[in-house]
C-alpha cells in the first residue's frame, strides 16, 4: 500500500527500515524509548491501529487495541483463541477483526475502513 504511510512501533520490525513509506520506531515498553505522552500522540495522528498477531490462547494486543481505542482509533486486530471478550468487542461494531494473517485480507480490511471509517463507533 504505497499510498499510504506506516509508523511501526515494536522492536520486531527493523527490517522494514528501508521502505520508503513506513517508519520504524523501537517500541520495547521496558526500555521506555517512547513515553506515554509520545504513544498517545501516535495514537491521536493515526487513522487506525493494525494489531497482526499469531494465534495462541495467551492473550495478546488487547492492552494496544484498548489504548487506540481510548483515543477514538479504530483497531483491525487478528482474532485469536486468547482475545479476552468477544461479548463486548463485536466485529465492525467497535473493533475489525482479522480472521487470518493474509496480506490480502489486510490490505482489503483497511481499504474497507478507510472508505467507510464511520462505521466504527467507539
Amino acid at each position: 500500500m504505497p499510498e499510504l504511510s506506516f509508523t511501526l512501533i515494536s522492536n520486531h520490525f527493523k527490517q522494514y527500515k528501508q521502505i520508503e513509506n513506513i517508519n520504524v520506531l523501537d517500541g520495547n515498553w521496558s526500555k521506555g524509548n517512547i513515553t506515554d505522552i509520545e504513544l498517545r500522540n501516535y495514537y491521536d495522528k493515526s487513522i487506525l491501529t493494525i494489531v497482526p498477531l499469531i494465534n495462541s490462547i495467551q492473550p495478546s494486543g488487547q492492552s494496544v487495541s484498548l489504548q487506540s481505542m481510548s483515543m477514538n482509533t479504530p483497531v483491525i486486530i487478528t482474532k485469536t483463541d486468547g482475545f479476552w471478550d468477544y461479548d463486548h468487542f463485536e466485529n465492525n461494531k467497535n473493533i475489525i477483526f482479522a480472521e487470518k494473517n493474509e496480506i490480502e485480507l489486510w490490505i482489503s480490511l483497511i481499504q474497507d475502513l478507510l472508505k467507510m471509517r464511520s462505521y466504527i463507533v467507539i
